[in-house]
């Protein structure tokens, strides 16, 4: 299963894709029963 997610920050992002990326990876759902990511902006 994926662990460690981790999204490259370039001028071609837009800040819509990286706030949903951000909300699927970064939020903390262990209580939900869900997997943990290691998540991280580069």
């Amino acid at each position: 299963m994926l662990k460690n997610v981790a999204v490259l920050l370039l001028d071609e992002v837009h800040p819509f894709e990286l706030g949903v990326l951000c909300e699927v990876f970064g939020l903390d759902r262990s209580e939900e029963g869900l997997p943990v990511h290691d998540f991280a902006v580069v």
